[in-house]
């Protein structure tokens, strides 16, 4: 019991499983103990939203994304996030584009039932968001263009139904 990784100061933990909590706050939760992921060589997390978080950090931290999946649970979706320490100059380790971080360059790589459920999903409440946004007394315009980009990227993997990967670059 402790506060983030606190708890393994002084422990030689190899592996670090993050799970049940959102991505900003599994961010927070490794940058705050960036210190004791040195030896950490795999972290395995596991957010329920903002997962774009968990690929940014790993990215920026000499950590290399290694594999995704994503699991359909009674309406619910769990995507499962892998990062292995690496040097950022590895031939293994591409910039990932916006479209990517944003959903999973693996997941967007494989398209699976549950991926393609989700994204289906996520663009209604996108639309419904925009449609509030729009309506809204006081509109963020620059928030309303980033969901509307976003929306158009769900509509382009969830209409082609899985068939044109033209994401991929893995």
């Amino acid at each position: 019991m402790g506060d983030g990784l606190d708890v393994i100061k002084n422990e030689q933990v190899v592996e670090v499983v993050l799970a049940g909590m959102g991505g900003a706050l599994i961010k927070n939760i490794l940058t705050n103990g960036k210190e004791q992921l040195d030896p950490v060589n795999r972290i395995i997390a596991q957010p329920n939203i903002g997962e774009e978080n968990v690929r940014q950090w790993f990215m920026r931290n000499d950590y290399i994304l290694t594999d995704e999946k994503i699991i359909e649970e009674n309406n619910l979706f769990y995507e499962i996030v892998v990062g292995e320490k690496g040097n950022k100059k590895s031939p293994y380790q591409k910039e990932i584009e916006a479209k990517q971080l944003f959903f999973g360059p693996f997941l967007l790589r494989d398209r699976s039932t549950e991926f393609l459920n989700k994204w289906t999903l996520n663009q209604r409440k996108y639309e419904q968001t925009i449609s509030d946004m729009k309506q809204a007394k006081h509109k963020d315009e620059s928030k309303i263009k980033q969901f509307e980009t976003k929306l158009a990227w769900i509509k382009e993997v969830v209409e082609d139904g899985g068939q044109n990967k033209k994401f991929d670059t893995l």
